[in-house]
């Protein structure tokens, strides 16, 4: 009866310290993501103002929703004004898409 207690109390131990680890991991995985949101496209350009971007940040994007002529997105590094803005682009000036953006340091 002892041996199953003591099992039973490292597990929930285990248990306790495995939610803790959790709960710290989701803390700082939001706090390196600096920010998210959508920007629309017009003539295949938008600049998006944030005060959470600078420079070496990485960019992510997807379409949200597709209108126009698609082109492919990019977010170039150069477009990055530190804790101000950056630019997304399409390759095609027909592409009028809402985008999804996420920054990432």
């Amino acid at each position: 009866a002892q041996i199953r207690q003591e099992i039973s109390d490292t597990a929930t131990q285990i248990r306790s310290e495995i939610a803790d680890t959790a709960s710290s991991l989701y803390t700082l995985i939001n706090a390196k993501v600096s920010a998210s949101g959508t920007a629309t496209l017009s003539s295949g350009t938008v600049t998006v103002a944030t005060d959470k971007v600078l420079t070496g940040y990485k960019i992510y994007l997807s379409v949200n929703t597709p209108s126009g002529t698609q082109g492919f997105l990019s977010a170039p590094t150069g477009s990055i004004v530190d804790a101000t803005s950056f630019v997304i682009n399409s390759t095609n000036a027909g592409d009028n898409s809402t985008v999804n953006w996420w920054i990432a340091p």
